[in-house]
């Protein structure tokens, strides 16, 4: 258990009983520096290069399976192993216990199971690449009227993961995020 006072918390506990860094939820893809390609192509991940010469591997990440990374001891990439989200940050810091932090996690599941819904994904589809795709193919921005539960369930979505997990939007995300924001500040009585 973390709290803040023992020096060998790693925080392992929370990590493999969340994974949204790994199954998709939160990253489309995880960086690989160029010299550890061969070893993460040797623990089965595939790599792909960028556009602008960056090597990535897709996520959901396959080493994810049955709800944890079948990495964690093994050895993995090592963005995996330097990436540390805001909630893990409290949790090995001693501010918030490990029910609080996985009540964030159950919240962020929560976000995610109305952006399936509301996007008619089949439960447990959602992945943030999936997402991407579907918000560039129907521009919910555009009409947020119409697409009203995307855009509110993806702006909550949107304050989750910059606040919890630092992740930058792209085009499409920011401008659902805006339009959902917009339309909850119209709805909401003064």
């Amino acid at each position: 258990v973390c709290d803040g006072v023992d020096a060998d918390c790693d925080g392992g506990e929370l990590c493999l009983r969340c994974g949204l860094c790994c199954d998709g939820t939160v990253f489309a893809q995880l960086l690989v520096y160029p010299d550890e390609q061969e070893f993460v192509d040797g623990l089965g991940l595939e790599v792909e290069e960028l556009a602008d010469g960056r090597l990535s591997a897709p996520e959901p990440c396959p080493a994810f399976a049955g709800g944890c990374c079948s990495l964690y001891e093994v050895g993995r990439p090592r963005a995996c192993r330097q990436y540390r989200c805001s909630i893990l940050d409290a949790y090995v810091g001693g501010r918030a216990p490990l029910d609080d932090s996985l009540a964030v996690v159950r919240l962020v599941r929560s976000v995610v199971r109305d952006i399936e819904v509301a996007t008619g994904m089949e439960r447990g589809t959602h992945s943030r690449r999936a997402l991407q795709a579907w918000l560039e193919e129907h521009r919910p921005w555009e009409d947020p009227d119409l697409h009203r539960e995307v855009v509110v369930a993806f702006s909550r979505m949107h304050v989750l993961g910059m606040h919890w997990f630092g992740y930058e939007p792209i085009a499409a995300e920011q401008a659902t995020a805006d339009a959902g924001e917009a339309l909850v500040e119209r709805s909401t009585p003064l």
